[in-house]
């Protein structure tokens, strides 16, 4: 079964990336609101790709997905949360530092 799951990953049939790719779409962004809860938005997009705080915003914690777009470029969407966990804004952006589109 290892075998097979690997080969599956290979030729992207991978049912857990595949879930992961349905979830991370537009139309999933756009249901993140201010004042949601953490726990809401994981249901939503599934757990974060990573998790980022800066020292000039202590009280912030911002949680970070990377998805494609319909051109196929590199993008994040991320959701900025108070304290408190809850929501406080939310934005998208090209990832600057993904070589599929440096040439475009």
């Amino acid at each position: 079964m290892g075998i097979f799951a690997s080969l599956l990953g290979l030729i992207g049939c991978d049912p857990a990336w595949d879930a992961e790719r349905r979830r991370l779409q537009p139309e999933n962004f756009e249901k993140i609101t201010v004042g949601m809860l953490e726990i809401e938005v994981v249901q939503i997009l599934g757990k974060p790709h990573q998790t980022v705080t800066y020292d000039l915003k202590p009280n912030e914690l911002n949680y970070q997905w990377r998805w494609r777009n319909a051109t196929n470029k590199a993008m994040f969407f991320g959701v900025v949360f108070d304290p408190d966990k809850v929501v406080i804004r939310t934005a998208t952006w090209l990832d600057a530092q993904d070589a599929s589109h440096a040439s475009g």
